[in-house]
């Protein structure tokens, strides 16, 4: 049970470490890193290796201070008495006796000690010569840090959002351990452009054809803009994105062209007919004028045109009617 229960917080606390994004981190010791084009800066740590160095130097004779030899004397067992005696450079007190020694304790730059008796005791010589004196010392090695990090150098061609994605990176490195790597993802100012819509459509076109779009890139404003009517326009605007320009745009509907035609009662009738045949026409296309022309007399014609709409021609037509044939007798109604 307690191991459950100690797995369940090992995975909790993976869940919140947060993921590495463009932020400093170490790389593997003493490596260079492959950065890419998602990769963060890094850093590595190196360290030198140390060293000796040798220096001559010089060792001279200092000051010399006086020396006092003082001592206690003490009794031991039956008639037997001993001394306890030290040295210092001036009188101590406590002692029996401080003796001034006929030399004095000298000491060089480099610590070595010699007694030295000023000429006055040729039992103790004066002091040696200054000499020289080789010394090694050890050099320890120096840490540093290399930081690599990336910048780009091509980028995608940047979409409707004005969002473009590094296509290509540089590496880079520096001393130091805090470079940041230059961002994959920058947005860019894209002006509005009109999409496949803005056109002009035939009169037997309705909807917007399929795959068209309003705006190639920015925002279509209003957001779904209808379907012109026959004769109308519709417009909208591709607005920039990032503070880039709008675009205004239009989709228009043409005209039906309807050139007039004339019908089937544009005719020579026979004179016994005497009224437009049932079911016949002024005009198979376009607007007969006038609307309801009187059917013609006996020998005689009438007259109508049909027009057009939509720019569309108009048409001239003529009905005629037949004299009575000699040597046929009229019937009432025939004129």
């Amino acid at each position: 049970m307690k191991k459950i229960f100690f797995y369940f917080i090992a995975l909790s606390i993976l869940a919140i470490i947060p993921a590495f994004s463009n932020a400093t981190v170490q790389c593997p010791s003493n490596t260079t890193p492959a950065l890419q084009v998602s990769d963060p800066a890094c850093w590595t740590t190196y360290t030198s290796p140390g060293y000796y160095t040798t220096t001559t130097i010089l060792c001279t004779w200092g000051s010399c201070v006086p020396s006092y030899l003082c001592c206690n004397t003490y009794r031991g067992f039956g008639d037997d008495f001993y001394s306890e005696c030290v040295s210092a450079s001036s009188p101590l007190s406590g002692y029996e006796s401080c003796k001034k020694q006929p030399f004095s304790v000298c000491t060089n730059t480099c610590g070595g000690v010699a007694l030295d008796s000023c000429g006055n005791e040729p039992s103790y010589p004066r002091l040696p010569a200054d000499y020289t004196k080789v010394v090694s010392t050890y050099v320890a090695g120096t840490t540093s840090n290399i930081c690599y990090y990336t910048t780009v150098a091509s980028w995608s061609l940047p979409d409707a959002t004005g969002k473009r994605m590094a296509m290509k990176v540089v590496q880079h490195s520096a001393p130091g351990s805090s470079c940041v790597s230059q961002s994959n993802v920058s947005y860019v100012s894209v002006a509005g452009s009109c999409g496949t819509r803005n056109t002009t459509y035939e009169s037997n076109v309705n909807v917007w054809p399929a795959g068209s779009t309003f705006c190639s890139s920015g925002t279509s404003f209003p957001n779904n803009t209808s379907f012109p009517a026959v004769g109308s326009t519709r417009s909208w605007e591709c607005l920039g994105v990032n503070g880039g320009s709008t675009s205004n745009c239009f989709a228009k509907r043409k005209i039906s062209v309807i050139n007039g035609v004339c019908g089937t009662r544009s005719t020579t009738y026979s004179s016994e007919i005497t009224e437009w045949p049932a079911g016949s026409t002024f005009c198979s296309s376009g607007i007969s004028f006038p609307k309801n022309p009187y059917f013609p007399a006996v020998g005689s014609t009438r007259s109508w045109e049909c027009k057009g709409s939509g720019g569309g021609l108009s048409q001239e037509c003529t009905a005629g009617r037949r004299d009575i044939p000699m040597g046929v007798k009229y019937k009432e109604g025939m004129l």
